[in-house]
């Protein structure tokens, strides 16, 4: 094979061929890496860290070239023996591959400013069409249906950039929120008449549909991908829809952790598998919302109203509810362990086979809830109101009661082992197939006042009450008689 012969250098064919196809392999590899910039930028968050990677990795790459290089230069000698032309031939390698590293950086700088100045001119466009009056786009009046399709335009245009440059994404979710809080506010609400009986359902007819732009916006909105997500969370940015007219508005699905709803009417909303977490919905309306199978955990619904709201299989684990309205709520199967209801009203709330562990609810009013099957283990329920509440086999190990009240309560077959039931009033409360003798500062009093038969199990040392059925009956006769028995009590 003929060799090329450079004076004090002698260079084989296959080793320069060698070389020249590695050097080939090496640029293509960074031309490759080069265009994923857009995603080392989602990734890395700004275009400097981005190339800097690129650039380090793109040496790195060469350095097996560059290699390659000193040995069909030098062969298997010293790579320094004072030999200029083996210096040139060195420093020719090593800069070839960075000069071509600056080309592509440089190259891409200015698409890049290109692009950035594009999405500039079409943000100002989208405010612009958002911003304009209800009938009028740059002094021209058009038709209301012309105008509404100007402000979906910007809308979507809005998700198109957002989409397209995380830079600018914080800036389009701004101009949406305040877009809707201008268009929607909460005085424009229907509430329901004051002194005048009226159902849930004509209520809700009588709230119009929300706004075509309006649910688009929210729409945009909730359909936020991990990476723009992210990027908010590195901006410490959060969503700003305080005090909006959201009725009926539909948010199924949407990402919406740690908003600001604070005075949201959100009455009859759809938000049903919603991802809510550490949102903020004091003061919030949301009666007859469907909340089913949402996250709401560690939220804060002080005050808020969600009367007849579906929250089946909701999680509002850590959530602070206090003096919160949930009367007639649906909450079978959710999970409330460690949330604060202290003041809050559940009056005839379905919460069978809840969790409800350690949940601090002093003072709250479960009067004739269903909490079936429910588990309120190490509760705190000190002065809390459950009269004719129906509890059977409700976990309530460990769980404090003081001085609440169980008038007419059904807890047939509850678990109440370290239960304490200190000063709590239990007048004709049912305990059929009902454990008392793990209970914690409980009576004989107390036992007296409720109402049992052969299948529960007193405290050590205490007689079965008169009146207490001697038989162990089955549940549809012992129910029959202990009503009869609240009715003699002037209970209903």
């Amino acid at each position: 094979m003929n060799d090329f012969v450079i004076p004090e250098i002698t260079i084989s064919q296959r080793d320069l061929v060698n070389a020249v196809l590695l050097y080939m392999a090496c640029l293509l590899v960074v031309m490759v890496i080069s265009r994923c910039r857009n995603w080392l930028k989602a990734v890395l968050w700004t275009r400097g860290t981005a190339y800097w990677l690129l650039t380090v990795f793109s040496v790195a790459v060469f350095l097996p070239a560059i290699w390659e290089t000193l040995k069909v230069v030098t062969g298997t000698g010293n790579v320094f023996d004072n030999n200029p032309r083996k210096y040139v031939l060195l420093l020719a390698a090593i800069t070839g591959p960075l000069f071509i590293i600056w080309r592509i950086y440089i190259a891409q700088d200015k698409s890049s400013t290109a692009q950035e100045e594009s999405i500039s001119e079409r943000l100002a466009k989208a405010v612009e069409n958002l911003g304009a009056e209800p009938s009028i786009i740059k002094g021209a009046k058009l038709p209301p249906e012309q105008n509404l399709k100007a402000k979906l335009g910007a809308i979507y245009s809005l998700e198109r950039i957002a989409q397209e440059s995380l830079r600018d994404h914080v800036k389009t979710m701004e101009i949406l929120c305040t877009y809707i809080r201008k268009n929607s506010q909460a005085d424009t609400a229907i509430s329901p008449p004051e002194r005048i009986r009226i159902s849930v359902a004509k209520w809700r007819e009588s709230i119009p549909p929300i706004g075509i732009d309006i649910q688009a916006a929210i729409d945009v909105i909730a359909r936020r991908n991990d990476a723009q997500v992210l990027n908010e969370i590195s901006a410490k940015y959060t969503l700003d829809l305080h005090a909006c007219n959201l009725q009926r508005v539909h948010f199924q699905q949407g990402k919406f952790d740690l908003a600001n709803m604070e005075e949201c009417h959100l009455d009859f909303a759809q938000m049903n598998s919603a991802e809510l977490n550490g949102a903020v919905l004091n003061r919030a309306t949301l009666n007859g919302t469907n909340l089913l199978e949402a996250r709401l955990n560690g939220a804060e619904l002080n005050g808020a109203r969600l009367n007849e709201a579906k929250l089946d299989r909701a999680e509002l684990n850590a959530a602070q509810c206090n003096g919160a309205e949930l009367n007639g709520a649906m909450l079978r199967l959710g999970k409330l362990n460690g949330a604060v209801l202290v003041g809050a009203t559940l009056n005839g709330a379905d919460l069978n086979g809840s969790a409800i562990n350690r949940a601090v609810a002093n003072g709250a009013d479960f009067s004739k809830a269903k909490l079936n099957g429910a588990e309120l283990k190490q509760a705190v329920l000190n002065r809390a109101i459950f009269n004719a509440a129906e509890l059977n086999g409700a976990e309530l190990n460990r769980a404090t009661l003081i001085r609440a009240g169980l008038i007419g309560a059904e807890l047939n077959g509850a678990k109440l082992d370290g239960a304490d039931f200190n000063a709590a009033e239990m007048t004709k409360a049912a305990v059929k197939s009902t454990d008392l003798s793990g209970a914690v500062r409980l009576s004989e009093a107390q036992v007296n006042s409720m109402y049992g038969d052969e299948s529960t199990s007193l405290p050590a040392n205490m007689m079965r009450p008169n009146g207490w059925l001697e038989d162990d009956l089955d549940y549809s006769e012992f129910y029959a008689f202990w009503q009869a028995a609240k009715e003699d009590a002037g209970l209903r």
